[in-house]
């Protein structure tokens, strides 16, 4: 039987490098335990990562030829498509632009500049965000470029341009918390916002270590260019506390950034123990798609029972790091899905 410890050791062993240029304490793999592997980080769009962690293996620790040539073909595909997002996303902004409008990128494109290799970075949605004052005309912007705008729950409308999925969101922060004051776009305002959407998808239907890489690469290169003392100030009062040193104890351990980078780095009291985040990112992988208790298929009705679902499973956790906005999360879906 494969030794599933090994393989997520090695797994992240290969992240680090791919992260930080350092893939020591690699274990080493047969074939089978490469392909493995290699499923894995498709599991959690880590690809392009680990192809970049595996080239700094010494010779005798290298996958053998056949998983060589895959992971090389996956690491290809990784920076055809980032590279496609990419040309995309400057297109439409400059559409937006053009019409006198200002979106603030979120996630996605504004994140893989902190990268050492940003095509490396597997590319998925565009995120928008838009004024209140902006938000309507950007829509109608989009409608007369021909695109069919479909509106969501909670108050944001998603589209396809270019083969890409575009979401628009009224909203920055996309949590109980609107942290009034801080500004947008900031570093704070980055930091702030990959943290509750982490949390969101943490203690609903699943996240994947992405956009945990997200968070790390985004903590170092945002490091003493935001105010840590106000950020964490706002965490406290959003109730978050236990979360972000969650979070920050996950990125240290697993993905190997510096504790000295971590926004609750210092703080006397002991941080919860990340091997509770760790199960939920092993389950279900990328956004939880993997997760085998979350059904794909069946009409709208059947994927929002089964939303509401993940969200009671997570009650556990979520008690345990962020209640209230768990209670915020749930209270908010109900609602949009009852009026949707």
């Amino acid at each position: 039987m494969m030794n599933e410890n090994k393989i997520t050791d090695s797994l992240f062993a290969l992240i680090r490098g791919g992260l930080w240029g350092d893939a020591s304490g690699f274990p080493g793999l047969d074939g089978d335990g490469w392909a493995v592997l290699a499923a894995e980080s498709r599991r959690q769009a880590v690809q392009g990562l680990v192809c970049d962690g595996a080239k700094l293996l010494d010779a005798e620790k290298m996958p053998p030829r056949e998983q060589s040539v895959d992971l090389l073909m996956e690491s290809y595909t990784v920076e055809h498509r980032s590279a496609y997002v990419q040309e995309v996303f400057e297109a439409l902004v400059a559409l937006f632009r053009s019409r006198g409008l200002s979106p603030v990128v979120q996630k996605g494109p504004a994140v893989a500049q902190y990268y050492a290799r940003p095509l490396a970075r597997r590319s998925g949605d565009i995120d928008l965000f838009f004024t209140p004052e902006e938000f309507d005309y950007a829509a109608a912007v989009m409608e007369g470029e021909g695109v069919t705008l479909s509106p969501e729950p909670d108050g944001s409308i998603c589209y396809r341009w270019r083969q890409v999925t575009v979401e628009h969101h009224r909203s920055y922060f996309d949590c109980r918390s609107r942290f009034e004051g801080v500004e947008v776009p900031s570093p704070e305002a980055t930091m702030l916002l990959l943290s509750t959407h982490i949390l969101k998808h943490a203690i609903g239907v699943g996240i994947g270590l992405k956009q945990l890489c997200d968070y790390a690469v985004a903590c170092r290169a945002l490091e003493g260019k935001y105010d840590r003392e106000d950020y964490m100030r706002r965490i406290r009062e959003a109730g978050l506390l236990r979360w972000q040193k969650m979070l920050d104890a996950f990125v240290c351990r697993y993905l190997g950034m510096p504790a000295e980078s971590a926004p609750s780095h210092g703080l006397s009291k002991p941080s919860p123990n990340p091997e509770r985040l760790l199960s939920i990112v092993l389950e279900g992988g990328d956004f939880g798609h993997y997760n085998s208790r979350r059904s794909l298929s069946g009409g709208g009705s059947v994927r929002k029972k089964n939303t509401v679902l993940f969200f009671l499973r997570r009650i556990p956790f979520a008690l345990s790091v962020a209640p209230r906005e768990w209670l915020h999360t749930v209270g908010r879906l109900i609602r949009g899905n009852l009026g949707h």
